[in-house]
């Protein structure tokens, strides 16, 4: 297919100094079945109601695996999946991407969760040929928000009343992280965050 982007290798090992990243397999299914369950966050998993069902949601997460990057967020202190990180409405022919985000509850507070976010920004970079990196946060999410803009994504459009959230319903924010903003922070991120790459 056109935009295939899976890698060549099973496994590939991005780490910083908290945190590294591991292509998750067909065995990773359960876990993020349970990750879709978190009653704390609106994430990627949960969006489709119709994956409620274990069988379900296994045939829905093969269909995006097979066509997108699914990353498990591993605890380098104890070896522990902590999230996911994956990709969707992939286009290398024009340079971009969408990239959603998990972090479990007693990560969220943590460096962990900055360090994640950094480490999968700087995998897709450095391994595709893409212009910009998009991603979607819900109206309510303004922490999140204020945080990504910090970390360079700038705001690219929203939606009001996009998706079913409590009684009625939330706006999505759609942000960008260019490759240039990416490539001017890079020292920063190489001295705060020394990554290695293992293929």
């Amino acid at each position: 297919m056109p935009n295939e982007v899976r890698p060549e290798t099973d496994v590939v090992m991005y780490e910083g100094r908290l945190v590294k990243l591991k292509l998750a397999t067909a065995a990773d299914y359960p876990l993020l079945y349970r990750w879709r369950f978190d009653s704390t966050l609106t994430h990627y998993l949960c969006l489709d109601s119709s994956t409620v069902v274990f069988g379900q949601f296994i045939g829905w997460i093969r269909e995006v695996h097979r066509a997108n990057i699914v990353l498990l967020i591993f605890n380098k202190a104890n070896d522990q999946p902590i999230g996911y990180a994956l990709t969707y409405s992939v286009d290398l022919w024009n340079g971009w991407l969408y990239f959603a985000f998990y972090i479990v509850p007693e990560f969220r507070m943590r460096r962990h969760l900055v360090e994640a976010s950094l480490v999968c920004a700087d995998y897709l970079f450095s391994h595709f040929a893409l212009r910009k990196i998009y991603v979607e946060i819900y109206e309510f999410a303004e922490r999140l928000l204020a945080h990504l803009k910090s970390q360079g994504y700038v705001e690219e459009g929203f939606t009001p009343n996009h998706y079913r959230h409590g009684d009625g319903y939330t706006g999505l924010w759609t942000l960008a992280l260019y490759r240039e903003t990416w490539e001017q922070g890079r020292p920063w991120i190489e001295h705060w965050l020394p990554s290695t790459v293992t293929d």
